[in-house]
């Protein structure tokens, strides 16, 4: 299950499957970011080692593709 910010800003928790294009996404510290999407706001440091094999985790600050 994901957290999900509607358009009031509520916070509700959904699938991966409810998920839709324009929806906000909460991703908490340490979890995966399981969307491409990009950063709105705060910044933090996301591990991609799966991706592109790089084993330290890479920061990410608002306005950034993930």
């Amino acid at each position: 299950m994901y957290h999900f910010f509607d358009l009031i800003q509520e916070e509700m928790t959904l699938s991966i499957a409810e998920i839709k294009h324009g929806d906000l996404v909460l991703v908490r510290p340490g979890k995966k970011i399981v969307v491409d999407g990009i950063v709105v706001q705060c910044n933090s440091f996301v591990d991609e080692s799966m991706l592109n094999g790089e084993p330290i985790p890479l920061e990410k600050r608002a306005t950034v593709y993930v």
